[in-house]
């Protein structure tokens, strides 16, 4: 089971890691970074159910929500509540590797919570077809 969900986060991972790089628009990276801070906000209060319904259809589409509440369970929730969390990097794209081409934002932040002062979360939003930025990748190290 533990094999399975490190292998759903490096997935969902995998579309943050790899890509090319672009010009970003201040319009999207202001949006990108609004709709990052309310869903992280769902993170923070381990509404991961609704985490997961709020997301990028890519990652539902990656993992289910059973899945995504596990691994949550498992990875976040140990971590105990975020004390502060500081924007470190956000670079734009617009292609990645096993994702189709459109906009995304990688957004990484230095995160202290009460029971890891050293963490850091990689966030990939993704700019969907409605016109909205969902997370498309999360991963918490």
């Amino acid at each position: 089971m533990i094999r399975k969900l490190g292998v759903i986060l490096v997935v969902v991972l995998s579309i943050s890691v790899f890509g090319c790089a672009a010009k970003m628009n201040p319009d999207d990276e202001a949006a990108a970074l609004k709709a990052t801070r309310q869903w992280l906000t769902l993170m923070d209060a381990e509404k991961y159910a609704e985490s997961w319904r709020e997301a990028a259809i890519f990652l539902q589409q990656a993992v289910t929500e059973d899945e995504w509440l596990k691994s949550m369970e498992l990875v976040r929730t140990p971590m105990g509540k975020v004390v502060s969390r500081e924007l470190i990097t956000n670079r734009f794209r617009t292609l990645f590797s096993k994702a189709p081409k459109g906009k995304y934002f990688v957004i990484e932040f230095k995160t202290v919570f009460t029971k890891n002062d050293a963490a850091s979360e990689l966030v990939t939003q993704m700019l969907e077809e409605d016109g909205r930025w969902r997370v498309a990748g999360y991963h918490l190290e």
